[in-house]
């Protein structure tokens, strides 16, 4: 035995086909799930733009 949680590729023999996608699909979702916890809120970039710029004195 492995120490950790199993691969998600390890399935039974008798599964059938769809029971084994279908378990795919959801350990699928529920990595992506646990991964995009790890980087806080998602805010997409600004479009670019001129940045702010100060007045230099004369």
């Amino acid at each position: 035995r492995f120490v950790g949680r199993p691969s998600i590729l390890i399935y039974i023999q008798d599964d059938t086909h769809q029971e084994l996608v279908e378990r795919r699909i959801h350990e699928h979702e529920r990595i992506l799930r646990m991964n995009s916890r790890d980087y806080g809120h998602f805010s997409p970039k600004h479009k670019l733009h001129r940045p702010p710029s100060k007045l230099i004195p004369n």
